[in-house]
């Protein structure tokens, strides 16, 4: 079903709104003329802002824009070897040049084979395009090794375009139709899988790949990270272990911060009570690095009275962020405008601020995220133990993980709704079938980095990218790789990252977790450290016990969900009943949502910030021609 659009974002001046991305529009059909001539309507009222830069020529033009921070790149041209376009960051293997070079990338293409050369050597969050001065209808793209910055593409009557928001491709031409398994998928968990996006005719790239690109034209042309190769050499060169396992991760993290970090002015990184965070902050005091660090929540959180205790052992600069919700629907108009309605926006909106707060001081944002990949996170569900050699129990995981809590929320008839357990087992095997004869432990790995890692964190990523550069060192290849080389029983309850921890940043290793304990491994000699004094933990959880209602009150997704309920425009938009999305679900499910969304107790609290963010990508990305004429 076509959409017609009751909601209109009212239009932005350039100066008023940038959120960083690329657009490619490849072919000389009147369909393809048509999509390049509406593009700078829908960049500017989708939030994109103006074109940051523009290239075209015979069947093909590129545009990309500018970040909100102000940061980005231009395409760059050269008359032998084409064009080149970016977004994200990525860096090469000598850490001299990274995004901003892309005139420097351009030199090493290869007049004929183009990106082929030099693919292999980059690594960070990007997409990247470059386009031959021979095949100018064809365009090569590379994503990043595990897929977090997402590149969507949508073809039609002899055209073919490439963006990294599948809502502005959406917005080139009305004619999209809402993917019902992606918005069940969306609205149950938050996160969209495989190649989907909200709409059927917009796809996602796929991770770690180069491919070749035209009008009715796809080819592979290599890939840059295949856990299945990876899967096949173990089998032959054995697994690491010991002293040679720590020793291999803590060079792969020095490694990718080697890369980074000449090019990457002070980065504002993440700091909590947990490990990931801990391990990077590790390595970054390793590297001498610069950088401040952040903590988000109540200051009698865990996570914040710990984060501040490292700061001040370490002399780090380390700021605390109030935990902020969005009161209106402007908020959540400037948020859809980062995720592309796939992302709760209401909760993005807060994680938005805070971001958009430290953009103007810092370079961008660092993060632990894939340290988890270290410390064998999921693996108490395997059966018989990690090490074995099978396939997955795809129905226990996705029992146990993928579909446990799911909301029922009971909007599309009941022939078309999805039964999230057999629905997500049916996702893991086919990612499972990917590898042979492998340990549990890497097969898990393996789904968790292609469905929840790419899927999931990469779409956060992807949006905070729009804000300001978004980094996770963790997720380099020269981490990813040694780690996924390591025996299993390494890894397993936290043993390797306790032990890297305890050899490279000791005095860090024995700071508190929010868990109770230190980071040190376990032992008798150490048993000591993880027996907090009982009086200090008694009254941190009667402090924690007597305040959490009113936190829950305050800063919860509910608080949030009634403040939007109490602002005027907003009210008036949630009783509207001309939405998008009643064209396409049982309309008076949907009214009856919506009703039970006003009271303080809503028993499907998950699903309200993700209804929002779908009913803005209808209404926005497909209103966008209609409102400009």
């Amino acid at each position: 079903m076509r959409f017609r659009s009751p909601f209109r974002v009212p239009a932005l001046a350039a100066d008023d709104a940038a959120v960083g991305d690329l657009l490619v529009v490849l072919g000389d059909s009147p369909t393809a003329a048509s999509w390049r001539a509406n593009v700078n309507a829908a960049a500017v009222r989708l939030g994109l802002g103006a074109p940051r830069s523009h290239a075209a020529g015979d069947g093909f033009a590129v545009w990309t824009f500018t970040r909100a921070d102000g940061s980005g790149a231009d395409v760059a041209t050269d008359p032998d070897r084409g064009w080149l376009a970016s977004a994200g960051s990525w860096y090469d293997s000598t850490g001299s040049h990274a995004a901003g070079d892309e005139s420097h990338l351009l030199q090493r293409c290869d007049p004929d084979s183009g990106l082929v050369p030099v693919a292999s050597e980059l690594d960070g969050f990007f997409a990247l395009c470059h386009g031959s001065v021979h095949r100018p209808d064809r365009i090569q793209l590379l994503t990043d090794p595990i897929g977090n910055h997402h590149v969507s593409v949508r073809a039609g009557d002899g055209v073919l375009a490439v963006a990294c928001s599948p809502a502005l491709l959406a917005a080139l031409d009305p004619a999209v139709t809402l993917d019902p398994v992606a918005a069940q998928e969306f609205l149950s968990t938050g996160i969209l899988y495989e190649d989907r996006t909200l709409w059927n005719e917009v796809r996602k790239l796929p991770p770690g790949v180069l491919l070749e690109l035209g009008p009715g034209h796809r080819r592979e042309l290599l890939r840059t990270f295949d856990l299945p190769s990876l899967a096949a050499e173990l089998r032959q060169e054995g697994e690491l272990a010991g002293d040679a396992a720590v020793e291999a991760f803590a060079a792969g993290i020095r490694s990718a911060l080697d890369r980074i970090l000449p090019t990457f002015r002070r980065p504002m990184s993440d700091l909590t009570a947990g490990w990931d965070s801990r391990l990077l902050t590790a390595f970054l005091l390793d590297r001498g690095a610069d950088f401040a660090t952040t903590v988000t929540g109540p200051e009698d959180c865990a996570d914040v009275r710990i984060a501040a205790q490292i700061a001040a052992r370490f002399g780090i600069d380390h700021r605390v962020s109030p935990i902020t919700i969005p009161t209106d629907r402007t908020r959540l108009e400037r948020t859809m405008a980062y995720c592309d309605g796939e992302v709760d926006v209401v909760d993005y909106a807060r994680i938005a601020a805070i971001q958009e707060t430290y953009a103007g001081s810092f370079h961008g944002s660092f993060n632990g995220s894939f340290g988890e990949v270290a410390r064998g996170y999921w693996w108490e569900i395997l059966q018989p133990s990690p090490s074995a050699r099978r396939p997955l129990d795809c129905e226990r995981v996705a029992r146990l993980r993928y579909a446990a809590g799911t909301p029922s929320h009971q909007l599309w008839p009941t022939a078309e709704r999805l039964e999230p357990r057999r629905h997500f087992a049916g996702i893991l095997q086919r990612c499972d079938q990917q590898i042979e004869d492998a340990t549990l432990a890497l097969r898990l790995d393996h789904t968790y980095l292609r469905m929840r890692m790419r899927c999931w964190h990469g779409r956060i990523a992807s949006s905070t990218d729009r804000i300001w550069p978004c980094v996770s060192p963790l997720a380099f290849r020269s981490v990813l790789e040694p780690l996924l080389r390591t025996r299993p029983a390494e890894r397993h309850r936290n043993r390797l990252a306790a032990r890297t921890l305890a050899r490279y940043a000791p005095d860090l290793a024995r700071m508190p977790l929010e868990a109770g304990g230190t980071a040190l491994p376990r032992g008798l000699h150490v048993a000591w450290r993880s027996l907090p004094p009982v009086w200090v933990e008694l009254r941190r959880k009667f402090r924690a016990l007597r305040r959490r209602g009113q936190l829950r009150a305050s800063t919860g997704a509910g608080a949030a969900r009634l403040a939007l309920w109490q602002d005027p425009t907003t009210r008036a938009w949630l009783e509207s009943d001309d939405w998008a999305l009643g064209e396409t679900v049982d309309r008076d499910a949907l009214r009856k949502l919506l009703r039970a969304s006003r009271e303080p107790q809503f028993a499907l609290e998950p699903v309200f910030g993700r209804l929002l963010a779908l009913e803005l990508a209808l209404g926005t990305s497909v209103g966008v021609l209609h409102a400009a004429r």
